[in-house]
């Protein structure tokens, strides 16, 4: 198996000295499953665009998220409704 996490299938029946169950596999947890994009923006706006690795920038394909601080109340909002959509470079200017 690779490196990562194994994953057991708990509905085998466990039992005395099974109680995790059959081994059916591994999960691999050392590849990076997401790029990301932050931008601290000012001290009361912060971007954060993620996109499948290698996607550019200027590629319509990233989620935009904008975090919003003002007093005690923080605002988390996506551009597009969360959809992976977005272009990363025209976080400043999307609709939220």
């Amino acid at each position: 198996m690779s490196s990562g996490h194994i994953v057991f299938n708990t509905l085998d029946g466990g039992g005395a000295g099974r109680a995790l169950g059959t081994p059916v596999g591994a999960l691999n947890v050392d590849a990076p499953v997401m790029k990301q994009v932050i931008d601290v923006a000012s001290s009361t706006v912060t971007y954060i665009c993620e996109a499948a690795p290698g996607t550019a920038t200027s590629a319509a394909a990233w989620r935009v998220q904008r975090i919003s601080v003002s007093g005690t109340v923080t605002t988390i909002s996506y551009a597009g409704g969360g959809k992976f959509d977005q272009v990363a470079d025209n976080r400043a200017s999307l609709t939220y």
